[in-house]
């Protein structure tokens, strides 16, 4: 739980939202009802997700309010636009006839095929809730000692990230590259774009560094600070950077190279393939052939991190005969 990791307060679901009765496989699955907590108290099982976006941003905004006399920090991953896609009844207003009458045949099951044409709807929602969080930093004078981050887990699940290549669950660009606004008036120059690799594991040790922390030494720490590469000073300190599927590593990344790793046949022979980010950002021409010398390196990287990784591992969290959070009477 959050409150056990470190966070004061807790508003929000232990996890997916789509971790619940009405999944599509939930024969196969038999996902306990979802619960709502407060701390770590269950409030609501099943929550009505229509209100999910509506309901984390103002309770944000009234946390900013308690706290914006004393440092303050909010971590919000807005449930939505993950599938199930849900929306607050503002922005159900002039739905399409055809997705109306699908969305009102839902009784004891959810329509994920219909809901995916709300996916314009759900951005606009968490558009709105932005907007909400950074008027209230301006409403009481902290929006200039504040830094604001807003970002994504993974490429799309709906849609496309052309130019980019692939989507969420792949190595490929379009899967893993992930646009960012940062934004800390008098901070940061305004207007500016930055293509240096920068990792939402690096937000750990560049807050830390910002806030005067130290940063824990009893175990690896993969993330940098980047603070410098924000405000457009430095490079990026990756000298490398790994794309894993699962536990198997599948890509290499340095500067504007990027090798991938494809195993094929029987007997799983690996086939390495090129690619320059900086001339090719949809991944899509193999020029291996050309430069030998940067697969050799980009493949000693990714050994050198492999037996890093085996070596500093930590074992997974698991509990013994885990039961489903339950709301007490």
């Amino acid at each position: 739980m959050p409150t056990r990791q470190g966070f004061d307060e807790f508003f929000g679901l232990p996890y997916s939202h789509d971790i619940h009765p009405y999944h599509p496989q939930q024969k196969h699955f038999k996902f306990p009802p979802l619960p709502l907590l407060v701390g770590e108290e269950v409030i609501e099982m099943d929550p009505d997700a229509d209100y999910l976006t509506k309901r984390f941003t103002e309770r944000a905004v009234q946390f900013i309010e308690k706290n914006k006399d004393e440092p303050f920090f909010i971590y919000m991953p807005h449930p939505i636009p993950h599938v199930p896609l849900h929306v607050s009844p503002a922005y159900m207003k002039d739905l399409p006839e055809g997705l109306k009458t699908s969305l009102s045949k839902e009784d004891n099951y959810i329509d994920y095929t219909a809901r995916k044409q709300l996916l314009s709807r759900a951005i606009a929602e968490v558009d709105w809730s932005v907007g909400q969080i950074l008027d209230t930093l301006k409403k009481h004078g902290i929006d200039d000692n504040t830094l604001v981050i807003f970002s994504s887990d993974n490429g799309p699940a709906l849609g496309k990230a052309t130019p980019l290549k692939g989507k969420k669950g792949q190595t490929f660009e379009g899967g893993m590259r992930v646009p960012t606004v940062i934004h800390w008036p008098g901070k940061i120059p305004d207007g500016i774009a930055n293509d240096e690799i920068m990792s939402t594991m690096d937000l750990l040790p560049t807050f830390a560094k910002l806030a005067g922390a130290e940063v824990p030494s009893d175990r690896v720490i993969d993330g940098k600070d980047i603070w410098p590469v924000i405000r457009g000073e430095e490079k990026s300190p990756h000298e490398a950077f790994f794309y894993y599927k699962s536990n198997k590593l599948e890509a290499v990344r340095s500067g504007k190279w990027k090798m991938h790793l494809k195993k094929q046949g029987k007997k799983n022979k690996i086939t390495t393939i090129l690619y320059d980010l900086e001339q090719d950002i949809g991944e899509t021409k193999d020029v291996s052939k050309a430069h030998p010398e940067v697969l050799k390196l980009l493949l000693a990287y990714g050994k050198a991190f492999e037996k890093d990784l085996e070596l500093n591992k930590r074992p997974a969290a698991f509990v013994e005969n885990p039961q489903p959070l339950k709301k007490i009477k």
